[in-house]
Parts: structure tokens; sequence; C-alpha cells
């Protein structure tokens, strides 16, 4: 609209003689100032503000100078076209373009709009048929989960039972369990170990006895320090006869609770003759149960 109007006030030919002039009249002056503040009140104002009604008055009364002072020259009467008309008209197609591919885009965006609106109106519908299909598809899973399983059942019940036809039973030896250890004798493995641990309880009394670093008698003591001179020495003192009487029943109670204990298991192992026999209990297990499943076997 401002290239228009401006396109409106200018005049489509001058003379020849004032494209030569290097300075423009005071009156075109006026008229192009005229110009450029009607065109940045446009871009403030509407048509109807007064100061643009004024400016236009304004720029009318410049054209009649304008216009009055080119009748009135003594130039040749020749006239061209004007270059600014022509730059104007060239200014307003560039414009009438653009505004054709902007409501060419406008309507395609109008367009994509409404079918966006459309779909998103049809969300909702969508949003229930997908809540609905995996609805129906756990349910469908569930059943298929449960009829594979009712399935692989019956074919293992199947199968075993069939299986259990094929299976034959021959008794080639029936099973013996030995009387006697494969082992040693528990008695001479008793009497071994008997043995070892009296051994073993000397040998660290004696052993404690000779590693010990405590001194006990005086040549002991002048042995280990031959350069200092032994004052004296303090006699051993003997326990008296009821101590030693003690430690003596101690010491034999002892050695007897412990043979008390080896005769016990050595009898039980070794000696004890209430053994069953178990060679015939394994073999009158065995054949009665091989007799029940005869008989439920056709």
């Amino acid at each position: 609209d401002q290239l228009r109007a401006k396109l409106d006030a200018t005049a489509k030919t001058v003379p020849a003689g004032q494209l030569a002039d290097s300075e423009p009249s005071l009156a075109e002056q006026q008229l192009r100032e005229l110009n450029d503040e009607l065109t940045r009140k446009l871009l403030l104002y509407t048509e109807l503000h007064p100061d643009v009604v004024s400016l236009r008055q304004l720029i009318e009364q410049a054209n009649e100078r304008v216009k009055t002072e080119n009748e009135g020259s003594q130039v040749a009467a020749a006239r061209v076209r004007n270059p600014d008309y022509d730059d104007l008209t060239d200014q307003l197609e560039v414009v009438d373009i653009s505004i054709s591919d902007l409501s060419r885009r406008l309507d395609t965006a109008q367009i994509e709009g409404a079918e966006l609106e459309e779909k998103i109106r049809l969300v909702p519908k969508v949003e229930a048929d997908l809540k609905r299909l995996n609805r129906d598809y756990d349910v469908l899973l569930n059943q298929y989960e449960e009829l594979t399983q009712r399935r692989e059942s019956a074919q293992l019940a199947r199968e075993l039972d069939e299986g259990k036809k094929r299976i034959e039973f021959r008794t080639v030896e029936p099973p013996v369990r030995p009387l006697q250890p494969s082992g040693p004798q528990h008695g001479a493995f008793m009497m071994i170990v008997l043995v070892l641990g009296l051994g073993a309880g000397c040998a660290a009394v004696i052993g404690r006895f000779i590693f010990s670093d405590t001194v006990l008698t005086s040549a002991q003591l002048q042995s280990a320090f031959p350069d200092l001179p032994m004052l004296g020495g303090i006699s051993e003192v003997q326990a008296t006869g009821a101590s030693r009487f003690f430690s003596l029943v101690g010491l034999a109670g002892n050695g007897a609770a412990l043979l008390a204990v080896f005769a016990t298991f050595f009898y039980f192992y070794q000696l004890s003759p209430d053994k069953p026999d178990l060679v015939q209990l394994a073999t009158s297990v065995t054949e009665s149960v091989l007799s029940k499943r005869a008989i439920a076997e056709p």
C-alpha cells in the first residue's frame, strides 16, 4: 500500500531538461521530503490519521507547484519517462510476487493445520483402540501360554505312560552288602590310633622337657655361666604322701578311662556277635519289590 501511494504521487514523465539538471528545484525537493515523511507516517498510522491526511494535502499542493513550474519553464517541451516511477513499478511487482508466494504458503499451511486438527480429534479414538488391542492381546497371550503349558503337560504325561510300558526289569544279580569292611580292620585301626596317641603324648612331654630353657639343677647353672661363682642352691622339695597319692590316683584314673573307652569301641566294632545278616535282608527286600511290580503290571 505504501508503494502504491508513493507511485500515485510520482509523475510518469518528466521534462528532458530536468534530468539533465544536477539539482532539483525547491518545489521538487519539498515534494520528495513530503513523500518521505508520508512513508514514515504510514508505518505508524492509518490513512485516516490527521497527520497522514494533512501530509497528503501538502503533497497535492506540492504537485501543483511542480506542475506549474514545469509548465512555466523555458526548457524544451520534450518529456521523458521518469526513472523513479519505473523503480517504484519494479518494486511493486516484486512485492506483488512475494505476496502471491506468501498467500500460496498461507493456504498450504492452513490446509496442513486443518489436517493436524483432524488428527488431534482422532487421537482419543486411536488411544482407546490401542488400549483395547493391548487388552485383547494380553488376554490372548495368557490363554496361549496356558494352552501351551497344558499341551506340554499332556505330552509329558503321554511320553511317561509310553515309557512305563516299554520298561522291562530283569534281575541279573541281587544287591549284596559285605559284612566285613574292605579297608583295615576297625580293631587294629583303633589299636594303632591308641598307641600313636600315647606315644605322641609322651613325646610331647619329653620334648618340652628337653627343649625347655628352665634351669633345674646347679650343674646346669654352672655349665651355663662358667665364669660366675655359684653361691648356693635350694634343695628339691619332695611332695607329701597325700599329694603323691592323689597324683598317682588321678593318673591311674585317666589311664583306666582311656582304656575303658578303647575297650568299648573295640567290642562294638570288632567283637560284638549281634550283627544282622545284611545280605539276607537286602535280598528279601529286592525280591518283594520285584514281585509287587510284576503283579501290578499285566
